[in-house]
């Protein structure tokens, strides 16, 4: 009985570490995005733009920076 809630545990601890490394941002990637925003912010729609471009070059699955592209 308490090889099987080992075995439940450790699978539920494989899937968190998983999850958790699958959805951390890459930190070249944070730092266009945020530039993006900064442009954003100031109104340099074109700069802002290359930003989200260059932030999805790196990380591809970075719906923010998605989002924020459609916004400009």
């Amino acid at each position: 009985m308490i090889k099987h809630y080992l075995k439940l545990f450790f699978a539920a601890m494989f899937v968190v570490e998983f999850c958790s490394l699958a959805l951390a941002q890459k930190p070249e990637a944070k730092k266009h995005f945020d530039s993006g925003m900064k442009y954003k912010e100031e109104g340099s729609n074109f700069q802002a733009k290359e930003e989200f471009l260059e932030a999805l070059k790196i990380d591809p699955g970075y719906h923010a920076a998605r989002i924020e592209l459609a916004g400009v």
